[in-house]
Order: C-alpha cells, then structure tokens, then sequence
C-alpha cells in the first residue's frame, strides 16, 4: 500500500501523526472527556485497555515460550519497540490512505463506516488500490495466519496451564490443545450465531478482562519482589 499508494502523503501524514502523537501523548492518556458524556473514553481507550488486558496471560506465556536464553530486559525492549513501530506503521499507512481517498472523494470512508459497517470500509478501501483483488486476498491471507498463530498461542497457553505436572520445558498433550483451540473457536461462534451485536462482543471482553486485570496486578507485584530478591 505504501509502495503503490500515495507514498508522499503516506510518508508526511505518518511523520506528522507521531509528531502530534508525542506532543500530546499525555494529555490524550488522561483524557476523560468531564464536561461531555464520556462515550469516547468508554468506547475506544477503556475498552481497549480491558481488550489487550485480556491478552496478557496467552500472550504472556507464548513470548517466555519464544524468548527462553534471552535477557528480560531484551524482551521487554523488543516488546515495547517492536510493537510501537509495528502499530504506527500498519496504522499509519493504512489509515493515511483511507484519509487520501477521502479527501480527494474516491471513497466517503465515515459515510461507508456508519452505514455498511467497518468491514465494508475496509475492503472497499482495499479494493480502490490498483490490483485491488489481489491485495484484498493477501489481507485476508495475512488475517487468517495471524488468528491461527494467536489461536495456536491461546490454546497452549490453556492446555500448559490445565495439565497437572507438566514440567518446566515440556510441552502439553497435542489432544489437550486441540480440546482448548475448539473452545475458544466456539465461543465467539456461538456469539456470532446467536446474532449478538458488537456491544455484546465488547461486553464479554471486558468481562474477561476484568479478573486478569486483578490477578495482572497481583503477578506484576510478584515479579518485582522476585527481581529483587534475585
């Protein structure tokens, strides 16, 4: 997208977001809208605090998986970087280009959002690149890997954690893991086929989220006690 988009205005609306982003990072952490209803606050920074709360314990165990003979401090660095940079720039191009097409009116991307939904937009501002198809494919191969390798993540995580005696570098049961990657495929199934809305969605994440943000506080607690008595 970068390469056969508007790389200019990618580029300058890229550098000029992390501008304004670091100039005002604290003030938009804190932000929580008094003098209005507090609808954004709830909606986008809450819910996504609670969102990737409840990523932490899967998320937790497969980069210790991953990440055994390195320094904590290598990780730790790694994650904060890495991850930065990575959501800047997927955000950043992608999000760029949706606000090229709109202004120059190839595609009201707000009108498309509220009527026809997110996804809608998405592809159609996917299809608008030259070669549309073929990147709408490769961004729903990408999706695709991306929630095998997250799922694969979840389900050793619950199987490690539900197996009794398993001893520090072994791997759990194949059939448990696979027992835990049908549970959690059924789980937003069964939302999705019920016909729940996207608030219930949302509902559920944050009550997921909830309990880990209890024992996260706990566990990070403990692991400063353990750093200093190492």
């Amino acid at each position: 997208v970068l390469l056969v988009g508007p790389t200019e205005f990618i580029t300058n609306n890229i550098i000029n977001a992390v501008g304004l982003t670091t100039q005002n990072f604290l003030q938009m952490s804190l932000f929580t809208d008094p003098l209005g209803d507090g609808a954004f606050t709830r909606n986008w920074t809450v819910f996504y605090w609670l969102w990737w709360i409840s990523y932490t314990p899967g998320v937790a165990m497969f980069v210790t998986r991953v990440s055994r003979g390195r320094k904590i401090k290598e990780v730790i660095w790694g994650l904060l970087l890495g991850s930065t940079a990575g959501c800047w720039f997927f955000f950043g191009v992608m999000e760029s280009y949706a606000m090229h097409q709109f202004v120059n009116g190839v595609i009201n991307v707000p009108q498309v959002m509220q009527t026809l939904g997110g996804e809608t937009a998405v592809q159609q501002v996917l299809m608008s690149l030259p070669a549309g198809k073929l990147f709408l494919a490769a961004y729903l191969f990408v999706m695709i890997v991306f929630l095998a390798s997250h799922m694969d993540a979840v389900a050793y995580t619950m199987a490690a954690t539900s197996t009794r005696n398993l001893r520090e570098g072994d791997d759990p049961d194949r059939g448990m893991r696979l027992f835990w990657c049908v549970v959690i495929t059924l789980i937003p199934l069964s939302i999705l086929f019920t016909g729940a809305s996207l608030e219930t969605m949302k509902t559920t994440v944050v009550l997921t989220a909830l309990p880990f943000l209890a024992i996260l506080l706990i566990k990070t607690g403990g692991f400063v006690r353990w750093l200093k008595q190492d």
